[in-house]
Formats: structure tokens, C-alpha cells, sequence
């Protein structure tokens, strides 16, 4: 197996593994602080079973199970692996009226959660009809907390997000500082997403509003140039163009990403499945290795 560095800091491709299966002899301790420091792992031809999908991303950290997912409205693939019942979301362009063919814009997922924000989240790809399209940006926001010019950095202070539920308009409102701390690196980054533009009609980002030295404003012409000013630094992008039986898992603290628009028929079918995967630590995660064993 070798492990391809994309970016100095960041990203990580895994390449050349034998078999898909091989991926199972590395210790879960191994992947799980691979993904950490590496904020994001590629995984190339992995032709798994749904249930070796499951058992991989157990790998990271505890996946949702359907409980988790009614939160998030997410369609649930339940099926059981030994006994014990497992979950996954399908998406495809053709169960996700809301999103199908459209383009994506930067957002980062699961903000609003109230006990394990911002899961990892791992996408595999089973069918993939348009290649050339519905490419995935990522943007890594925490290192480029430490690129930012003068005038952005000293009006970080001066700034609050206002997040609201992307599932129901005007729910889960709670006000956040412009900084958070990742749970299990401490590291900082801005609390940038998906933002609501009124001037579009868009009403229904998780970025509500900001309020800036007190004063409630709109979030573009405040959050618009942070994103401006980080996505120009190429050091802090990576585009994936996605081959069948990908995986890529990445932490939604540290990142937000975009996809491009669906350029091919609407008949067909773009799948993946994924998984939520929270972030635990110290005893939980010696307990979650341990039940996982017996899958």
C-alpha cells in the first residue's frame, strides 16, 4: 500500500492496495489519526460490499445509526451485519429532489447538531455516468485561518454567525462566535458555510445571518470575501473528478467543499452511499473498536 500526499498539509490519496479487503489489516487507530492530521483521505477502486463499506468507515469513528439519520432527513438504507442493525444514506441525483442535477456551493455539513457537529463524512461511489461533471471542491478553512490578509483577521472578533436549520426555515437559531475549536485536534478555523443571499431569494441556508459589532447584516458582503481570499490560494484547494468505487472521508470541521453542476441525461443515475461518522474519543472510542470487532 503507498499513501500519496496531494498537498503538504493536507489530503491524502491511498493508492496501490492489493485488494479493497487490505484496507482491514491496518489497525483503526492507524486510519483514525491518518484522518486527522490529513483532514481528508481518497480511497481508489474500492469495489466493497455494502457491509465492508459500514465496516470501513467504522474505521474513523462511530457511523450514524437510522436513529441519527432522522435528524438529518436523510434517506436510510437499514441492514443488519451479524445481528446488529446498521445504517446508510443513498444519494443520487434521482432520490434527492432538492439537490439533483443543481450545483453545490461551499458548505460544510451537519453544522447544527447539538451534541457531535460536523461529522466526518465518507462518500463512495457505485455508479457514475457523468464523470466529467459534479466535480467536488474542498477548501481547507483551517490552515487558511493562519493566510488570511490583515483587515480580514482583525474583524474576526467583531463577527457572529447566526445558524438555522437547513431542514426547517427558522429553526435551531443559536448565535456562534466566528471561530470554533475542533473537539479533538483544538485546532481553530472560521465557521464558514452555506449562507443565506435575500437578494436571490435564498432563505434557507444554514448561515442565517451575521451580526457584526452588534448590528444584524446579511452574510455575503461579510463572509463573501473570506471565501474569495481562501479559495484563490491553491495550496488550500483540491478538486476530485470522481472514477466508480471511490471513497473519499473527510472532516466537515476543518473543510468546506462544492460540487459542480450534473452535466448528463436526468435519467441516469449518479449513486453514492454515505455515512455520517461522529467524532469520539478516549474511552468511547476504545468501546466503539472493541463492539466493532464483531462485525
Amino acid at each position: 500500500m503507498n499513501i500519496e500526499n496531494i498537498h503538504p498539509l493536507w489530503a491524502s490519496r491511498v493508492i496501490n492496495m492489493a485488494t479493497p479487503q487490505e484496507f482491514f489489516n491496518i489497525s483503526p487507530d492507524i486510519w483514525r489519526g491518518l484522518l486527522y492530521d490529513r483532514k481528508m483521505l481518497i480511497f481508489k477502486n474500492m469495489e466493497f460490499t455494502k457491509e465492508e463499506f459500514y465496516k470501513f468507515c467504522c474505521s474513523f469513528g462511530k457511523p450514524w445509526d437510522r436513529f441519527d439519520y432522522g435528524y438529518s432527513k436523510e434517506k436510510v438504507d437499514r441492514f443488519t451485519i451479524n445481528g446488529k442493525e446498521v445504517a446508510l444514506t443513498p444519494m443520487s441525483n434521482l432520490n434527492t429532489p432538492r439537490l439533483g442535477q443543481l450545483m453545490m456551493p461551499w458548505h460544510a455539513d451537519i453544522p447544527n447538531k447539538r451534541d457531535t457537529p460536523f461529522p466526518h463524512r465518507a462518500l463512495w461511489i457505485t455508479k457514475n455516468p457523468g464523470p466529467d461533471s459534479g466535480l467536488t471542491t474542498f477548501l481547507n478553512i483551517e490552515d487558511g485561518l493562519q493566510r488570511l490578509t490583515s483587515e480580514l483577521e482583525s474583524a474576526i472578533p467583531d463577527i457572529k454567525i447566526v445558524q438555522q436549520s437547513w431542514y426547517y426555515q427558522n429553526r435551531e437559531l443559536k448565535n456562534f462566535d466566528f471561530i470554533k475549536k475542533h473537539p479533538i485536534t483544538g485546532k481553530d478555523s472560521l465557521r464558514l458555510n452555506f449562507f443565506n443571499v435575500p437578494e436571490a431569494n435564498l432563505l434557507d441556508a444554514w448561515i442565517k445571518k451575521v451580526i457584526v459589532n452588534g448590528v444584524e447584516m446579511d452574510p455575503k458582503p461579510v463572509l463573501g470575501p473570506y471565501l474569495k481570499h481562501l479559495s484563490l490560494q491553491e495550496d488550500l484547494i483540491y478538486t476530485h473528478r470522481w472514477d466508480t468505487f471511490d471513497i473519499i472521508v473527510y472532516d466537515n470541521w476543518p473543510l468546506v467543499h462544492k460540487r459542480t453542476a450534473l452535466e448528463f441525461d436526468p435519467t441516469l443515475e449518479r449513486h453514492f452511499y454515505r455515512a455520517n461518522i461522529d467524532h469520539i474519543d478516549g474511552a468511547e472510542w476504545e468501546a466503539h473498536k472493541a463492539e466493532t470487532t464483531q462485525l
